[in-house]
C-alpha cells in the first residue's frame, strides 16, 4: 500500500514541473529547503538521464525534488512512472552505513 501512495505522489509531484517551473514550482522547493538539491539533481539527470530518477529514489534524496524536477526537465512521463514503480520495489537508503 506505501508503495502505492509513493508512486502516486510521485504522479502528483511530477505536475508542477510541467507549469512554469520558476514561478510555481521553485518557490516551494525554497521553502523546503531543497535547492541545492534541485541544482545537484539537475545535473545528474543531465549526465545520467532517467536513470537519476531510479538512483534518487533508492537514497534519502528528497523525492518531492526528484518529482519536480522530472517534470519540469520533461523526463518522459511513461519512464518516470516506471522508474518510479521499479523504484518502489527496494527500500530507501536512510543515510550512510
Amino acid at each position: 500500500m506505501r508503495r502505492s501512495f509513493f508512486v502516486i505522489g510521485g504522479a502528483f509531484g511530477y505536475l508542477p514541473g510541467l507549469r512554469p517551473f520558476d514561478a510555481l514550482a521553485m518557490p516551494v522547493l525554497d521553502n523546503l529547503g531543497s535547492a541545492v538539491a534541485v541544482e545537484e539533481f539537475s545535473t545528474n539527470v543531465k549526465t545520467y538521464g532517467a536513470m537519476a530518477v531510479f538512483g534518487a529514489a533508492l537514497t534519502p534524496f528528497p523525492y518531492k525534488v526528484v518529482t519536480i524536477m522530472s517534470g519540469a526537465l520533461k523526463i518522459n512521463f511513461g519512464v518516470f512512472m516506471a522508474a518510479s514503480v521499479f523504484s518502489s520495489c527496494w527500500p530507501r537508503s536512510t543515510g550512510p552505513m
